[in-house]
Order: C-alpha cells, then structure tokens, then sequence
C-alpha cells in the first residue's frame, strides 16, 4: 500500500487538491463533512463515523440526561451503519450489493427525517444528513470504497503525534521534506517487509531520478 502525506498550512481545498491524481481525476475522495472539501472531488464519499460519534456522544451524554430521541437515532444509525459494513465486507458481486442500495437509503431517510420535540442538536445532525444523503452511499456505487476514514485516520496518528512533540514544522520547506519522509517510511513500513530497516536503508542508497 503506498501512501500520499500532504502537509500544509491549513486544511484547505489547495490541499486536497493536491492529492488528486491527474492520470485519475475522476478518484473518490472520502472525508468528514468538513466544508472545504464539498466541491474538490468527482465523487465524494463522506465518513459515516463521524456523525455516528456525534450521535453516540449525545446518547451518552449526562449532561443530556439520556434524552430517549438521541438514543433511538443513534441506536438506528449504530445499526444502518453495521448493517452496510457488514454488506460491503461480505464476498458477494459488487452488483448484488449495489441492489440493496434503494432499502437502505430507505432507512436513512426514516433515521434523518425530522421530528417534532427533536432536540436543537439532533434536528441540526438529521438535516445534514438528509441534505447530503448521495454522498453517504458512493460506497454502493464504486467497488472498493470504503464507507467512512477510519483507515486514513489511523494511518495519520503517528504524524500528529511527531507534530505534537515537535510543534510541527517551522517552515514550508520543513513541511514538504516531512510529507515526503513520512510518505516514503509509513508506505513501506505498512507493507511490512520482514526486514522493514534493510529495506529502507537500501532504498534510501537507490541513485536518484534527475528528471
């Protein structure tokens, strides 16, 4: 698995831009709702788990005093979310599952539509949700795509913690030398060479390509 690390100022659209390939500028991209990024991808895959933790966090809130509306919509989310993992984890033809698209879509509607007595929060979650119901099932219409970031946000830890102890990089120069290092060691180290400091140490003395 190769992997891309762009650093840069801000989480700007100049930075997801960055990472589109331009032998394939139809790719999915998959990310949180975070706005900037609404119109930089073709198709655009949004992260279930991120609503799901906003949901759960409400349902467990004390503060909220296990108010019975958070509850039954997370608990239907939690399950709808299960439930398409479960699909898209299972050996079947991609177009059998692309079937079941139409229920499913059915159940986040029901789970999104507003109620009356629907607490302030909640009404904000299920508006969002319904206004950007398409972009929540491309995982149903590109085999391979997964349905939240989950993967990439694991992947990143180990960077936003060399960020943490460090403060990050002084200068842009630092920050491009630091994508490229970590691009480099985190590919190879995920593709778990049994002699991970072998293989980097000979591929650190490979002649350059002057282009």
């Amino acid at each position: 698995m190769d992997t891309i690390f762009s650093l840069g100022k801000s989480r700007g659209v100049a930075n997801a831009r960055k990472v589109i390939s331009d032998e394939n500028p139809s790719q999915v991209g998959i990310s949180d709702d975070y706005g900037a990024y609404e119109n930089v991808f073709q198709k655009h895959q949004l992260c279930w788990a991120h609503p799901h933790r906003k949901l759960r966090d409400l349902a467990d809130s004390k503060a909220l005093n296990g108010n019975a509306a958070y509850k039954e919509s997370f608990e239907a989310f939690r399950k709808l979310y299960s439930d398409i993992q479960n699909l898209l984890n299972r050996g079947m033809p991609f177009e059998k599952k692309q079937q079941r698209k139409l229920g499913l879509m059915k159940r986040f509607n029901t789970i999104a539509q507003a109620k009356d007595g629907d607490p302030q929060a909640l009404a904000g979650i299920k508006k969002t949700l319904l206004k950007k119901k398409q972009k929540y099932f491309v995982c149903l219409e590109v085999e391979g795509i997964s349905m939240d970031n989950n993967k990439a946000e694991r992947g990143l830890r180990p960077l936003v913690i060399k960020r943490k102890i460090s403060f990050g990089s002084k200068t842009d120069k630092g920050a491009k030398n630091l994508g490229i290092l970590f691009s480099v060691v985190m590919s190879l180290w995920w593709k778990r060479p049994p002699n991970f400091f072998s293989a980097y140490a000979n591929l650190l003395t490979k002649p350059s390509i002057q282009s």
